[in-house]
């Protein structure tokens, strides 16, 4: 059991960071803003699959050749665009990425299995 400076209650080791020598943190994870200390760290990517006619490979590469055109600038259309055909590629994929974040994924895993194809 370890006391939290902050608020001053004996928690166990687990509510509790380590440090680089593998000593506790002073303060618990509850005073430093974690919202569910108990709960495990999740995959950050889900994947499920969905039953839609593919995207042809035309389709795919002309997508990709018109996005590399405009150096990579998409508007809400391109980025409405990215997302069916990465949908019917690969199925939903749920990640806790921010949007942007989540946009550069799919963009980056169609340029990558573009080039496989």
């Amino acid at each position: 059991m370890i006391k939290c400076k902050k608020c001053l209650d004996l928690k166990e080791e687990k509510y509790f960071y380590k440090n680089k020598d593998n000593t506790y943190k002073k303060t618990c994870k509850w005073c430093l803003g974690v919202k569910n200390p108990d709960k495990k760290n999740k995959k950050r990517i889900i994947k499920y699959t969905i039953d839609t006619k593919k995207p042809s490979k035309k389709e795919l590469v002309s997508f990709i050749n018109e996005m590399n055109y405009k150096c990579g600038y998409f508007d809400f259309l391109d980025c409405l665009r990215l997302v069916d055909i990465f949908t019917r590629k690969n199925g939903i994929i749920s990640t806790k990425l921010s949007m942007e974040d989540e946009l550069m994924y799919m963009w980056l895993e169609l340029k990558k299995s573009s080039l496989s194809i």
